[in-house]
């Protein structure tokens, strides 16, 4: 699926930057940020019996050569927004993948969250 994301200038009081996203059948309205931290923790993905997300160290190297492609760089809360959000939707899908029985994904996740939640300075 196509994934279409834009940044839409609001006003009311202060410029804003928000970005959307399309995936089929989902759109979301998040701060750039948001958008960016989950995609960052959900690629690469691949489809089959072993779905593998993201690593740390890709999620690090997405959130980075994002703002660099942006050219701009983001500030350590804007950062720690991004971490989170990637966490947010990792901690998704595992519950998603226990409630069916599975566990790759909690296991997964398990290995890394001390250091996800360092990132998204949650402990």
């Amino acid at each position: 699926m196509a994934m279409v994301t834009g940044n839409h200038r609001t006003s009311g009081g202060r410029a804003a930057i928000l970005s959307s996203c399309m995936t089929g059948t989902r759109v979301i309205a998040q701060p750039e940020t948001a958008i960016v931290g989950l995609a960052a923790a959900m690629w690469p993905r691949e489809e089959g019996p072993d779905v593998v997300t993201a690593s740390v160290a890709q999620t690090a190297d997405f959130i980075t050569s994002y703002q660099l492609q942006a050219g701009r760089e983001w500030d350590r809360w804007a950062i720690r927004d991004a971490w989170a959000a990637g966490l947010w939707v990792r901690l998704i899908y595992a519950k998603q993948e226990a409630a069916e029985g599975g566990s790759q994904q909690l296991d997964r996740l398990a290995t890394e969250i001390d250091e996800r939640l360092d990132h998204a300075a949650l402990r």
